[in-house]
């Protein structure tokens, strides 16, 4: 323990033997106070002292009383533990007084002690703060600067993403564009070419006939090729709201290769008399018309469709020809 430490009971062992000193001195002082009256003194005893046989009388100043030397006398006679009694009670307070000094002294320095103690820990409370807020400080500054990065990190992400999604979808056009090619330059087509008219024979009863050839003018056959066809003598121009009937589907046997062809044909439903057959003929006012719908499935498995309608007269010098109607000519 300190130095500093042992003050406290260093006073109160002085108060002790201070105490010890006040109540050891009390006969002395006891003796004195007696006087005369109670004889001769300590050294008197051992031959020293002698009192003097005549007293040495005193001159009284007139103002005294004679009841103040009544009184002194009175109390020079008082018993001697009387007359000690304020000497103890000064001495007991001294003492206590000075354990009290001395406790509050070492609680002082305890409570001095103490508050060092935690001045010394708040102080390096404070500079680990500071260390840590230093550090605080950088590693914000840190995660700032890995933030930034990491922004730009996302932004150039995005870029990239955007270019990809980009990127894939002008692949995609590409591809998409490059198999319409493919099936464009691969697939069938399927048209319809005129061939001619049949003539009508009254004594057979065979009514003109026109006919047309089915060509397959892609690169791959035409597959489930399914067609339905009529024809009529009809006024010409058409009328608009004619509506291009038709009976069923006939399916085909067979598919139409490349650059093959099939020959379709329909009658017209009666014999004409020979009046009206120089009308058809010349095509004015009434004219023979033929019209029909095709079905296929192309090499992709994809169905086709093919709509015609053409009407027919005759040339001077005997040719049939073909024009097509502005309505029901259409293909996919």
């Amino acid at each position: 323990m300190p130095d500093r430490h042992w003050l406290p009971f260093r006073a109160a062992a002085r108060g002790v033997c201070f105490l010890i000193a006040a109540l050891a001195a009390q006969p002395s002082i006891a003796a004195v106070q007696q006087g005369p009256e109670q004889g001769v003194s300590a050294q008197g005893q051992a031959g020293q002292y002698q009192q003097p046989a005549q007293p040495v009388p005193l001159t009284v100043p007139q103002n005294y009383a004679a009841t103040d030397t009544a009184a002194d006398a009175a109390n020079q006679r008082s018993s001697p533990k009387e007359n000690n009694w304020p000497i103890l009670v000064e001495a007991i307070s001294a003492f206590m007084t000075m354990v009290f000094t001395g406790v509050l002294a070492l609680a002082t320095a305890r409570l001095w002690n103490s508050t060092k103690g935690l001045h010394d820990e708040t102080k390096r409370l404070k500079e680990l703060a500071e260390g840590q807020s230093a550090d605080m400080k950088a590693s914000i500054a840190e995660s700032a600067k890995a933030a930034t990065a990491m922004g730009k990190v996302a932004v150039s992400m995005a870029t990239n993403a955007a270019k990809v999604v980009e990127s894939v979808g002008i692949s995609r056009e590409i591809a998409d564009r490059q198999k319409q090619i493919t099936e464009l330059q691969s697939r069938a087509y399927l048209g319809v070419q005129f061939l001619g008219v049949a003539p009508q024979n009254r004594d057979t009863g065979v009514t003109f006939e026109p006919r047309v050839n089915l060509v397959n003018l892609g690169n791959t056959p035409a597959y489930d090729v399914k067609y339905s066809t009529r024809a009529d003598v009809l006024a010409s121009p058409l009328d608009a709201g004619f509506d291009f009937p038709l009976p069923e589907l006939t399916p085909t046997s067979s598919f139409i290769a490349p650059r093959l062809s099939k020959t379709l044909g329909s009658h017209v439903p009666h014999i004409l008399s020979e009046e009206d057959s120089a009308q058809v003929l010349l095509g004015t006012p009434r004219r023979i018309f033929m019209w029909g719908y095709i079905t296929y499935k192309d090499a992709f498995g994809i169905e086709r469709f093919v709509r015609f309608s053409q009407s027919y007269f005759m040339l001077t010098n005997k040719t049939w020809m073909s024009t097509d109607t502005n309505r029901h000519n259409d293909a996919d």
